[in-house]
């Protein structure tokens, strides 16, 4: 298996790769130079298949221990094994978008190829909730507007 060392130590390259995954399964898609995406989709790629063969108790550990965030290791378990249980690989795909104007690196978007869809409820307002124990009460308190030294009903 090819190794990228992308110029850096292995702990640096460790954390980096980390923080990039992390990213990725939070955000959806990341803005990276090639080598960089290219070492992140195996490990991502990786980790969203054993997640789905493994149950959400030993799945989440194992996000937690790759991932080591608890929001996006639940996410990941919640969302993302949902989304993605029907298919068998090729979570992530990679889009080249050109070369960067200070070094020429070539730059690419590496994202989840599923959009993922989460339905956020809505709250009714409080003051919708309330019920009001006299309705003259409650329309004098709404409608009723400050007092300004124009008014002529004083």
């Amino acid at each position: 298996m090819k190794q990228y060392k992308l110029g850096r130590k292995k702990s640096n390259r460790e954390h980096l790769a980390k923080n990039l995954m992390t990213s990725l399964l939070a955000y959806e898609r990341v803005v990276t130079t090639l080598a960089k995406a290219k070492l992140v989709q195996s490990k991502v790629e990786r980790i969203i298949s054993t997640i789905l063969r493994t149950d959400d108790l030993n799945g989440y550990k194992y996000a937690l221990q790759e991932l080591g965030q608890i929001k996006v290791a639940k996410k990941l378990i919640e969302v993302t094994k949902k989304q993605y249980k029907d298919t068998i690989g090729g979570y992530t795909r990679i889009i080249n978008i050109g070369n960067r104007k200070g070094d020429n690196a070539r730059m690419v978007i590496l994202e989840l190829t599923k959009k993922i869809e989460v339905t956020v409820p809505v709250k009714e307002p409080a003051v919708a909730n309330m019920k009001p124990s006299s309705s003259s009460t409650t329309t004098n308190v709404i409608n009723k507007a400050p007092k300004t030294k124009n008014d002529k009903n004083s």
